[in-house]
């Protein structure tokens, strides 16, 4: 379980757009690569992910 204050998830939101930023100096559009790279993601290949329904992890389906 993840856990801070509203003031911490501000500070690593900072931090997320500043790294963003320097990034797209360095690669031109590597922004939008990295918001794209979630899409058509194969969920067999995922370790966990969450839903309406809770934590899913690849452990319920391994044999």
């Amino acid at each position: 379980m993840v856990t801070g204050t509203k003031e911490d998830f501000s500070d690593q939101q900072e931090e997320v757009k500043r790294l963003l930023e320097e990034f797209e100096n360095i690669n031109p559009g590597i922004a939008a690569n990295i918001f794209k790279s979630v899409e058509n993601v194969n969920l067999n290949t995922v370790i966990a992910y969450h839903t309406g329904m809770g934590l899913h992890s690849f452990l319920e389906d391994y044999e």
